[in-house]
Order: structure tokens, then sequence, then C-alpha cells
């Protein structure tokens, strides 16, 4: 057992999500959210979140802002 677990810390896995990301990082985000919500069926979604900064915010787009539960818990 003490040689496998050896063995497996010497080799970690190959890196699988590597491709995927590539792409992700490939895609126009205005573009793929459009794309999400027409194969979604849907117009726009509400977010309860407030972006955290400009970049964040200009992605979010097609998005309505709703009042979360947290926002009412705090002081």
């Amino acid at each position: 057992m003490e040689e496998l677990l050896r063995q497996a810390r010497a080799a970690p896995p190959p890196r699988r999500l590597d491709p995927l990301r590539a792409w992700f990082a490939a895609q126009e985000p205005a573009a793929y959210v459009e794309k999400v919500f027409a194969l979604a069926g849907i117009r726009y979604a509400v977010m309860t979140n407030i972006p955290f900064s400009a970049e964040e915010a200009h992605h979010c787009l097609g998005f309505g802002s709703g009042l979360g539960l947290g926002s009412g818990l705090q002081g």
C-alpha cells in the first residue's frame, strides 16, 4: 500500500480539464451567454448578487438583479 501511495504522489494524473478550460477561454462571453440562453429557452436570468467590479458587471448584461435574502440579513 505504501508503494502505491508513493507512486501516486510521484506521477500525478494528467490534467484532463485543460482542453475544456482552453475552449471556454476562447469564447466571447456575451455571445456564449446568448447561446446558453437560447439553448435553455430563456430571455433573462435574475442574479441575487451584486457584481464586484465593472469588468464583472459588463458580463452581466441580460441578467436582472434581485434582492437576495442574504442582503436583508446583514446588519
